[in-house]
């Protein structure tokens, strides 16, 4: 089959059903009303968590704003299940919004935050929200990966429903793969659980998945009986894509068993339902078959006619998908556009009014030259003043916008300085709460975190000093990073030295935070273990870009790794932290310990700032 279904963002579907337009607008307007009178930071958490469920669908940047809102206050009242809340929400915000990049961030903090909490069910539905931006992405063994780990969890809380969903997303993907009894064998596993929910809608789905996965291994019997029983679990008219995606699979099996007169009625009608309701991928798929059955039947000219329907409803998809792309620009543009149509039907009226004075005149001219002239006279001036006066509007609107942009890169700039400075006071913080503490492992925990915070707090000194709001150049910022590290660690570079290997790149801020905070954690580990006691030696980093991947290299000459050491790695909090944000970075990392210990990482998710 052309098309599959499957539940690919469930967590949405099932927290947030949506409602009539007008009870959206009337709760959105009631909860804004309250938010302006409350108080009480508690309450502002329950209705800002109500506005973003109103306004995720129909408009994902207000929704962003609210769960930011969400977000910032539940850390100022510091409850760890609202935070995890919060930071799922912001991803859900991304992924709707079309940014499944930014959505995973988010997604793998909330994932560490709800591990933190012990909450296995949320961990789950995270799991599975970032395998759905997985397959946006179209990485699908990467998809199953996390899929697969959802339904661990799942199957840990024995919740039902998720695990349905979960064993039939796995299916899905499987059929998207092309691994056909793979995919039936996860999407049968689903079928008893959906009939004992009574999930009539997902039931339905899973069957005709199945079908059509029978069809692509030329099992017609098995295909035409799930097919038919995905027909009986329908309501007419509620699934039409559905409807007619079965009426294709069904009219393909018969007409693969030459059962012609049962192929054309089903072919006809996927035709029919796809027609109907502006389907062009599953009208595609009607005509293909059409003239397939055709051809069977030694009716050429009617095959030809089938396929030239074809490629007019391919047209219809592409203008369809056009559409979609210039709607968004317009929507962007629509404020604009608007301004626009009002001046120019002012001017336009304008020159309406101009001809009808220009025809007084001319009569007023005939009447008496005197009176002829003062009236041209009069224009002349008119119009001058109003030329001036158009010039002088339209020098205010130059300069109000000069401002606004000005005004922007100042707001932007003081933003990065206040982030600099809290990262600063929490930094100050962990080295005033390491004064009290005694406990080495406690002191070197704070100190880490500390070091962490100065890696963050870096960045966005950059950011504000260059004025350069979008990227950092990673030269400067290493050298800092890396001096910053040798004077917490009180290192004497006669003892330790350091080289630095770094092209002239700007890099995204996005790219620049994963990457300092690991070289950060492998900087600190060189200096930490590498040379115990008086030992001297050399710390080599190295970063480049090769082949349009950056490589990134961390070495030392010091004492080095055991393979067992090396096995072991993953148990430390830096090096799952480097794992984390090797994800993030799409990264592969090689350890290797016998002449020191060299950390060699090819990154291939990166950008580069112009």
């Amino acid at each position: 089959m052309d098309k599959i279904k499957f539940i690919a963002f469930a967590a949405l579907i099932m927290f947030f059903p949506l409602n009539s337009e007008s009870q959206i607008d009337h709760t959105i307007d009631s909860l804004r009303n309250a938010l302006v009178h409350e108080p009480q930071d508690t309450n502002k958490i329950k209705q800002l968590n109500a506005l973003v469920r109103s306004t995720l669908f129909s408009n994902t940047d207000q929704a962003l704003t609210y769960a930011t809102a969400f977000d910032s206050i539940a850390d100022q009242v510091g409850d760890p299940a609202e935070m995890a809340r919060g930071t799922n929400f912001i991803g859900m915000c991304h992924q709707v919004g079309g940014r499944p990049d930014s959505a995973i961030t988010y997604y793998l903090a909330a994932l560490h935050e709800y591990e933190a909490l012990n909450d296995t069910l949320y961990q789950g539905i995270l799991l599975n929200n970032i395998g759905s931006c997985s397959r946006i992405r179209g990485r699908h063994n990467e998809t199953i990966g996390y899929y697969r780990r959802a339904l661990e969890k799942f199957h840990a809380v024995n919740n039902q429903e998720w695990i349905a969903n979960s064993l039939n997303n796995i299916g899905a993907e499987h059929m998207l793969m092309e691994q056909f009894d793979s995919s039936i064998f996860y999407l049968s596993q689903a079928l008893p659980l959906f009939k004992s929910l009574d999930k009539k809608t997902e039931l339905a789905t899973a069957l005709g998945n199945i079908g059509g996965s029978h069809v692509m291994l030329g099992n017609w019997d098995e295909a035409i009986s799930h097919f038919e029983e995905s027909e009986s679990k329908l309501t007419r008219g509620l699934d039409l894509q559905q409807e007619a995606q079965n009426a294709a699979g069904l009219g393909y099996a018969f007409l693969k068993k030459k059962q012609f007169e049962k192929a054309q009625i089903n072919i006809e009608r996927s035709i029919e339902l796809a027609s109907r309701n502006n389907l062009y991928r599953d009208l595609m798929q009607g005509y293909e078959y059409l003239s397939a059955y055709h051809q069977e039947t030694g009716n050429m000219t009617g095959a030809v006619e089938a396929l030239n329907s074809f490629i007019k409803a391919k047209d219809s998809l592409i203008n369809q998908q056009q559409d979609e792309a210039m709607l968004d620009a317009m929507q962007r543009f629509e404020t604009e556009k608007k301004d626009q149509e009002i001046a120019l039907l002012s001017s336009e009226n304008e020159i309406k009014d101009l001809r009808i004075q220009s025809a007084n005149r001319q009569r007023a001219f005939f009447i008496t030259s005197l009176l002829g002239l003062a009236a041209i006279a009069f224009l002349i001036y008119w119009q001058l003043k109003s030329r001036q006066r158009n010039e002088l509007i339209l020098k205010e609107k130059n300069a109000l916008i000069s401002k606004n942009l000005k005004e922007k890169e100042i707001l932007l700039g003081e933003i990065h300085h206040r982030v600099k400075n809290n990262l600063q006071f929490i930094s100050s913080l962990l080295s005033l709460q390491s004064e009290h503490i005694e406990d080495k492992n406690a002191l070197d925990a704070l100190k880490q975190g500390q070091d962490r915070v100065q890696s963050m707090a870096l960045i966005h000194q950059n950011l504000y000093q260059e004025e350069n709001f979008t990227g950092v150049a990673v030269q400067e910022y290493f050298e800092k990073l890396s001096q910053n590290l040798f004077d917490s660690y009180n290192i004497s570079p006669e003892r330790i030295s350091l080289q630095l290997h770094i092209d002239d790149l700007d890099l995204d801020v996005e790219t620049v935070v994963p990457l300092g905070l690991i070289v950060n954690e492998l900087l600190s580990n060189s200096l930490k273990h590498a040379f115990p006691g008086k030992r001297a030696g050399t710390i080599t980093v190295s970063l480049g870009e090769i082949n349009n991947q950056l490589i990134l290299s961390v070495s030392d000459n010091g004492i080095g790794m055991t393979a067992p050491d090396i096995n072991q790695l993953n148990q430390s909090f830096g090096y799952r932290l480097i794992d984390a944000f090797k994800e993030q970075l799409e990264a592969t990392v090689q350890v290797d310990g016998t002449k020191g210990t060299k950390v060699h990482l090819v990154i291939t998710d990166y950008r580069k700032v112009a």
